[in-house]
This record gives structure tokens, sequence and C-alpha cells, in this order.
């Protein structure tokens, strides 16, 4: 597709933290990733998947996400979701590599 672009060799912590934003469906791993880079998601439902309630509900409160409908990502309707994130004030500052405990500690205990 010529929209897509393949960047081989890419560190993915690099690649996070370049974007203006994530599209993605919320899993701990990309979640994880943009909390560190401060980068912003916007999120599409996720299906059958235990954990996405939780997910989304702690994305709510520490990093600026947006929901975006399955039909509206499909149809590439994202200009209004869009809108609204990049709207939303964040500060990006320098990723952590090594930020297990720190993850753990905001995501999992609630802090």
């Amino acid at each position: 597709h010529e929209k897509v672009i393949n960047i081989p060799d890419a560190y993915y912590p690099d690649l996070v933290s370049a974007c203006d934003c994530i599209l993605t469906k919320p899993g701990y791993g990309i979640v994880s990733e943009a909390y560190f880079a401060k980068t912003p998601i916007l999120y599409t439902d996720r299906g059958d998947f235990a954990e996405y309630p939780f997910l989304v509900e702690k994305m709510k409160e520490i990093i600026p996400s947006e929901f975006i409908s399955n039909s509206d990502l499909v149809d590439m309707k994202i200009e209004e979701a869009y809108g609204r994130l990049i709207r939303k004030k964040y500060e990006k500052k320098m990723i952590i590599k090594e930020g297990f405990q720190e993850i753990f500690n905001e995501i999992f205990l609630l802090n």
C-alpha cells in the first residue's frame, strides 16, 4: 500500500515517541510504550479481551486518549476524535528505557 511506511531495524520505542498519536486497540504493550513515550492514544474496541475495560479506564487517567468506533476507523473517519485528542494538553518528556517498576506501580497498583 502506498501510504504504509516500512522502517526496517527501527527501535520500536523511538517510533512510538516520534508519533503525534498512536492509533491502536489497547493492549499492555502499546499502552506501556505510549505512557513512557508520552504519546497520546486514539483507540478502538478490542472485542473479547477481558482486560480491555481496565486498560481503557487506566488510560483515561494516565495518558490522553480518545475512543474511535471500529466503523469510523474502517471508514477512516478519524478527524473528530483526533481533533479532541490533540487539544488535550500533554507534555512530552524523555523516554524511560527501564521503567517496568514505574509502569507496574502506575497501572497495576492504581497509584
